[in-house]
C-alpha cells in the first residue's frame, strides 16, 4: 500500500516545491532600479478592484515614463505570482507590458505613497 502512494506524495511536495519558488525574486527592488528597468512607473490611485480578471483600474497622479500612463493594470491570481491592490489605496507602481497590456506581478515594484514622491531615478534625468 506504501508503494502506491509514494508517487502522490512526491507529486505533491514537487509542487509545493514549484509554488514555492516560482514567486521569488531574484533580487530585491530598489526604487531607481525597479523603475529604471520597468515598461512603466507611476503613483497612482486603485480606483477599482478587479471582479473576476484580475484587472484594477487606476486614477494616475503622476507617470515616471515617456508615454502614456495605464489607466488599467492586470495581474495574475496570487497562486501565479500575481499581486493584490486595495481599492483607495495610492501605490507607486512599476511593472511591465505585455502585448500592450500592463502588468504587474509579485516581483514588480509596488509600494503604498506616504505623501512624499521619491526624487526623480538617475535614469531618467534628475
Amino acid at each position: 500500500m506504501l508503494h502506491t502512494r509514494t508517487p502522490l506524495i512526491s507529486f505533491s511536495l514537487a509542487l509545493c516545491v514549484y509554488l514555492t519558488e516560482a514567486c521569488r525574486c531574484p533580487t530585491t527592488l530598489t526604487f531607481d532600479g525597479a523603475i529604471c528597468n520597468a515598461d512603466y512607473a507611476v503613483i497612482a490611485t486603485v480606483k477599482e478592484d478587479p471582479s473576476i480578471d484580475y484587472r484594477y483600474t487606476l486614477d494616475v497622479q503622476k507617470n515616471y515614463k515617456t508615454g502614456d500612463a495605464p489607466t488599467e493594470i492586470y495581474t495574475r491570481s496570487p497562486e501565479e505570482c500575481g499581486v493584490g491592490l486595495e481599492n483607495g489605496q495610492t501605490y507607486i507602481l512599476g511593472g511591465y507590458t505585455s502585448d500592450g497590456v500592463a502588468q504587474i506581478g509579485a516581483c514588480d515594484f509596488r509600494e503604498i505613497y506616504n505623501g512624499n514622491p521619491p526624487p526623480t531615478p538617475m535614469c531618467l534625468g534628475r
